[in-house]
């Protein structure tokens, strides 16, 4: 009896397919066709011995196949009718495909596109082939077609790729890609396909079975971080809209993706036809708050609501999660972090790898509670000039103005104290002063997640309140220039983004209120500024261009660019004169003069050779003086601006200073000599050109490797790439030393007498700590020295290298002498040290964060790590084991992240930690729980690469960033 021939399991609707892996391919008998080498198609009968006649192929049923009645036959179809056996089929093909028409089966072979609708994301797409060069022969041919297949409302003009990019030509189509048409020229950005790289959807519910994801436009090649189905990296989840239930779908959720976790809800929702989504939750009505908890905490869930705003889980979905999904928080919690086979041992996930780690014999009872503790920032150290302009302000009382990360510090010299401006949550790039001097205009560079976008923040200096935010939603990949308006007393504020095409935005900032913008289309802007006598009137400067922009009423602009003679000038620098005149400063040493005629024409009035190869900037005095600052040369000249450009004195920096990149008055609006002078090693120096200068302020200028604090003084030593040793104490510094070679480590000998410095070349040098004067340097290895520290009484001293070797030396006099003791070799690199307080065993964490140990007694490697776990090790800063394990994959952390650095505190009851993402975060000691909770602040884009508390645990100093960061936090 015939019937229902039963459901294969790779079809049933509960189980994704994504057309390889998990998908059947069907066979020829199941097809009903036969593929020849030469792409000729014949249909096979129902049966050997059938005389059914059988449909011929029509002109549309070939080109869906991508093929022509010529390469079928060469001139005509076999009837259909007709069948060929064999041999007949293989005499065909030798005389009818010839290499000519192979030739033709090349070149006309056909292309499927998958076109979406400009805007319309709920548009399912339409898969379009046709064969180039032969169906059409134009695109606009070929989107005329496009508007009757996707029955568009307005004739398609327009091919773009899903990133915008427009499509010109037929032969810029690649085959299998998506693509978005448009009848106007403006591009709708959305997410078309709904899959992105956070996630797949299944679609073999759909009318289009064989294409199971949507592919994005552009290369074919894979990036390392893409999740693809079948490859381990992805989990399939379903996901039910809250507000209807009746809506779900099944994806398959990149848990490698780069894309911030709100933006993946926000993705989730438009999948289930939400709007402004931005809550993920399990039945049970616990919220997911990042990858990390969702890769630990919710690992045996498989289904989650998505909700816009915080909600309650519909009925529904409750009982289903009753019926489906009971699982005890014990029983998830044991499998997640304890190896149930081995008392004490515990997993946690690093980077995608499991770690183990050993529990003491004695676990503490947990306190996942915030410290009493909390981290003020007390003192930012150094001064970032190496690769910023127009970074230094002084406000009317004299107070200076600079930023360094993400901090905005406010200097006082006469009270020697700090004021410091947090609102800001990347970066700070640029910044201006309103022309009353109480107000500050500030840019940030664009971070990872969404409320980190870039914008401007308008802030009071006295009280260090935000009065407006503006461009947060306007601006893509940071602010490059800032700028108040003057003539109506700074209503005005204009800025340009750092994106590809450098838009210029005007707004109304107290009302924050988008007056005009317009693309700049230039290659690098390097500042701009309100011209002072006309609100409408902007220059901009860069690369290869000085532009004038004049606003109109109807907020379009009128471009004048005064440097298309001159394409390989940049203009870095710019200042007005009493009359309104416009001075510019090149990077070809010259200084030029731009003035208006009657008719409101500019033009060039004086151009001198100021310096040699590069003007980095211009300052224009009260009485009339230009100072001008040279880039390679280190000299500062002052010109007499009302003898045109006479030359009245010059005085030279010196070499240790560095090229001035931003020149102040001391005390603006008064009639004084004495300026301030931002250079490029970041140092800010204050003096005249009639006397000496004189260094205020010191900073690293390249990135920092490592601090370390005195065992029983508040003095610390910084090193890093600029190879320069620098010792601290409060907030100046005490002395510094320059060595031929990059600082990788540095340490204290416990009694205080001397500095041990590991560097990129092998070499251990020692330095006196009170004075700075070298006492010897000893060669470890060809290797770089990574780590280094004394043991608690200060007899040995283990130095571990990049080799994965560590290097034991026999210390005496205090630290004023060594003798080589031994040397353990190991295969991995290494990165951080510990010893314990026993001074027989050594611990140390690699680059991928594997925990190894070693007994210093017979230089040889501990293979049973187990037998260590009631080991105390003295000012721990390898960031992995036990007591630290729950700062990875913490359920508060927004995102996954990495730890960089980590320090537990004298008295065991803090740790500090700090990411790769500017995050430096205070705990209690020992964290073992992903639920600890924390004190959290961010101080930079980039990673801090070193932590130390001082010696009674009250504060703490943390450095990093690629200019110098150095800051001091007060545990209170």
């Amino acid at each position: 009896m015939a019937g229902k021939s039963p459901r294969r399991k790779s079809e049933s609707p509960d189980r994704p397919s994504w057309g390889f892996g998990n998908s059947r391919v069907p066979s020829r008998q199941d097809v009903g066709q036969d593929y020849n080498d030469a792409g000729a198609l014949y249909e096979r009968s129902s049966s050997r011995n059938s005389r059914m006649p059988t449909r011929s192929l029509s002109r549309n049923d070939l080109i869906e196949t991508g093929l022509s009645y010529e390469d079928i036959t060469g001139n005509s179809l076999h009837p259909r009718s007709k069948r060929l056996n064999r041999q007949e089929s293989r005499l065909s093909l030798t005389s009818n495909v010839t290499s000519r028409w192979k030739e033709d089966l090349q070149n006309y072979q056909a292309m499927k596109i998958t076109v979406y609708k400009n805007g319309d994301q709920w548009f399912d797409g339409y898969d379009f082939r046709f064969r180039p060069n032969k169906d059409f022969q134009s695109l606009d041919a070929m989107l005329g077609k496009i508007s009757l297949k996707i029955k568009a409302t307005n004739h398609i003009s327009y091919l773009f790729d899903t990133d915008g990019n427009i499509i010109k030509r037929i032969e810029d189509l690649e085959d299998g890609q998506s693509y978005v048409a448009s009848g106007s020229r403006k591009f709708v950005p959305a997410n078309y396909g709904r899959t992105g790289e956070a996630f797949w959807m299944d679609r073999n519910r759909g009318r289009r079975p064989t294409s199971s994801f949507r592919k994005r436009s552009g290369s074919s090649k894979s990036s390392s971080t893409d999740s693809k189905p079948g490859s381990g990296d992805g989990r399939v989840i379903k996901i039910i809209n809250n507000e209807d239930t009746s809506i779900s779908e099944r994806v398959l959720l990149n848990l490698k993706t780069t894309q911030p976790f709100e933006e993946v809800i926000r993705d989730l929702g438009q999948v289930l036809k939400i709007k402004g989504a931005d809550r993920m939750y399990n039945l049970s009505g616990r919220e997911v708050k990042s990858f990390s908890h969702l890769r630990h905490e919710f690992y045996d869930v498989d289904t989650f609501a998505i909700s816009s705003g915080p909600a309650r889980i519909d009925r529904s979905i409750y009982k289903m999660s009753e019926r489906n999904h009971v699982v005890s928080a014990s029983k998830r919690n044991a499998s997640r972090t304890r190896d149930t086979e081995s008392g004490g041992n515990f997993k946690i996930l690093i980077n995608g790898v499991r770690k183990v780690y050993h529990a003491p014999t004695r676990i503490p009872s947990e306190d996942n509670t915030r410290p009493e503790q909390q981290l003020e920032m007390e003192w930012v150290y150094g001064y970032r000039g190496s690769d910023q302009g127009k970074n230094l302000l002084v406000l009317s009382k004299g107070e200076l103005v600079y930023y360094v990360g993400a901090v905005i510090i406010i200097y006082n010299r006469m009270e020697e104290s700090q004021h410091h401006y947090r609102g800001h949550t990347e970066d700070v790039q640029c910044m201006d002063l309103h022309p009353h001097g109480d107000v500050i205009a500030s840019g940030q560079k664009a971070g990872q997640l969404s409320e980190h976008n870039a914008h401007i923040r308008v802030w009071d200096v006295m009280n260090l309140e935000t009065l407006a935010i503006i461009g947060f939603d306007d601006m893509d990949g940071g602010v490059s220039a800032i700028s108040f308006s003057i003539l109506n007393k700074g209503l005005f504020v204009a800025a340009v983004d750092d994106s590809k095409d450098h838009v210029l935005s005007v707004w109304d900032w107290e009302k924050n209120d988008l007056l005009a913008r317009v693309v700049t289309n230039v290659a690098k802007i390097c500042g701009l500024s309100f011209h002072p006598f006309d609100n409408n009137l902007i220059i901009t400067y860069g690369s290869g261009h000085l532009c004038f922009w004049t606003r109109r009423k109807d907020s379009f602009f009128e471009r004048v660019d005064m440097a298309d003679k001159e394409p390989n000038v940049t203009f870095q620098t710019l200042a007005f004169l009493e009359s309104g005149d416009v001075v510019v400063g090149d990077n070809e040493g010259y200084i030029s003069s731009f003035s208006v005629t009657n008719e409101g024409e500019y033009f060039r009035s004086i151009r001198l050779g100021a310096h040699d190869r590069g003007v980095s900037s211009i300052v224009i005095m009260v009485e009339g003086t230009l100072i001008s600052a040279g880039e390679r040369d280190r000299t500062l000249k002052a010109w007499d601006t009302n003898r045109d450009f006479e030359k009245v004195i010059e005085a030279e920096l010196s070499s240790t200073a560095g090229s001035g990149q931003t020149l102040y008055p001391q005390w603006p609006g008064r009639s004084d000599a004495n300026i301030y002078v931002g250079t490029n090693k970041n140092i800010i120096m204050e003096g005249s050109l009639q006397r000496k200068f004189n260094m205020i302020i010191f900073g690293h200028t390249m990135k920092l490797h490592g601090v370390a604090t005195h065992p029983a003084d508040i003095s610390f030593v910084t090193v890093g790439q600029d190879k320069i040793i620098a010792n601290w104490r409060r907030t100046k510094l005490i002395w510094k030393l320059h060595i031929s070679t990059e600082c990788m480590c540095v340490c204290y000998h416990p009694q205080g007498t001397v500095v041990a410095v590991g560097t990129s070349d092998g070499n251990m040098v020692i330095i006196r700590s009170d004075s700075g004067d070298h006492i010897t340097t000893t060669r470890v290895c060809g290797s770089a020295i990574t780590a280094m520290k004394y043991c608690l009484d200060g007899d040995l001293i283990a130095a571990a290298s990049t080799n994965g070797s560590i290097y034991l030396y026999k210390v005496s006099r205090d630290g004023f002498s060594y003798k080589k003791h031994g040397k353990i070799t190991g295969g991995q690199q290494l990165s951080h040290l510990d010893w314990d307080e026993d001074s027989e065993f050594i611990q140390t964490c690699s680059t991928d964060f594997n925990l190894t140990f070693w007994n210093s007694n017979t230089n040889k490697m501990e293979k049973v790590g187990s037998l260590l776990r009631d080991k105390v090790w003295v000012d721990q800063t390898c960031p992995v084991g036990w007591a630290v394990s729950g700062l990875w994959n913490n359920h508060n952390y927004r995102h996954d992240t990495t730890l960089a650095a980590l320090n537990v505190g004298q008295d065991r009851r803090l740790v500090v930690s700090a990411d790769l993402d500017g995050y430096i975060r205070l705990a209690r000691y020992p964290a073992t729980s992903p639920k600890a909770e924390f004190f959290e602040d961010k101080v930079m884009s980039q990673s801090l690469n070193s932590l130390k508390f001082y010696y009674d645990d009250s504060y703490v100093i943390g450095v990093g960033g690629s200019e110098g960061v150095i800051i001091r936090w007060k545990v209170k």
